[in-house]
C-alpha cells in the first residue's frame, strides 16, 4: 500500500495594500516551493506483521575487523577495515563500524561503507530482509534501521530503491524519502495464488 504525504505551503503575507503577496511573500513563496519539491515523502507499509528475531538480542555480538579501538568506560568501540558484525541472524558488513553498548547490551551501530550491507531474519518469516547503502544506522533497543545514500532494500521479492529508507523492525513499516534529484522506486510483487482449474477439469468426457 502506498501513501503519499503532500507538503502544503503556509499562507503568504500580503503586501501593505492588500493586493497580493509583497516582497516578503514572494520570498516565502520561493522557499515553500523549494520545500515542497524536497518534501516528497513516500510511506510504504509492507503487508507483514513481524519483529526482528527475538532470540537475536540474547546472542553474543561478534565483530571482526582489521583494526579495533575499544573504550570500555564509555561502552563505545570502533572497528576499521573489512568489518563484519554478527549477532544471531543480524549481519552487518562495512568498511568502518562504531558500536555503542548500554548496560552491556548492543544499543546502536553506525556503519559506513561502499556499500554497507545489512540483513536480519524476522520472527515468523522464512526470508531475511536485505539492505545496502553507503551509511547505515542500526538501533537495536528500538528495533529500527536507517539507511542513507544509494539505498536498496529488499524483503522477499519486494524491492525499494531510494536516497533514504527508515525501517521499523517491529511494525515492518518502511518510509522512503525522495529528494529533488532522485525519486523513490519500488517493485512490489503480487501475492502468488493457485492457478484456476483447467478447462479439462470442468469438461465432461463425451
Amino acid at each position: 500500500m502506498h501513501q503519499y504525504k503532500k507538503c502544503e505551503a503556509n499562507q503568504l503575507p500580503l503586501s501593505p495594500r492588500g493586493r497580493g503577496p509583497g516582497e516578503r511573500g514572494k520570498r516565502a513563496a520561493k522557499f515553500h516551493a523549494r520545500a515542497a519539491r524536497l518534501c516528497t515523502l513516500a510511506i510504504l507499509a509492507l503487508p507483514l506483521s513481524a519483529h526482528a528475531l527475538t532470540s537475536d538480542r540474547n546472542q553474543p555480538v561478534n565483530v571482526s575487523a582489521d583494526k579495533i579501538e575499544v573504550n570500555q568506560k564509555t561502552g563505545r568501540s570502533k572497528y576499521i577495515g573489512n568489518v563484519v558484525l554478527v549477532q544471531g541472524t543480524l549481519r552487518i558488513e562495512a568498511n568502518e563500524v562504531t558500536v555503542h553498548l548500554r548496560n552491556g547490551e548492543l544499543d546502536k551501530v553506525f556503519a559506513n561503507g561502499n556499500p554497507v550491507t545489512f540483513r536480519q531474519l524476522l520472527d515468523g518469516q522464512p526470508e531475511e530482509i536485505h539492505g545496502s547503502a553507503l551509511r547505515v544506522q542500526y538501533f537495536a533497543l528500538e528495533n529500527r534501521v536507517d539507511l542513507f545514500d544509494r539505498v536498496s532494500f529488499r524483503q522477499g521479492e519486494d524491492v525499494f530503491k531510494s536516497p533514504v529508507v527508515h525501517y521499523n523492525l517491529n511494525t515492518t513499516q518502511l518510509i522512503a524519502d525522495a529528494t529533488e534529484k532522485q525519486r523513490v522506486h519500488s517493485v512490489i510483487q503480487p501475492k502468488k495464488t493457485s492457478a484456476p482449474p483447467g478447462k479439462e477439469a470442468n469438461t465432461k468426457k463425451k
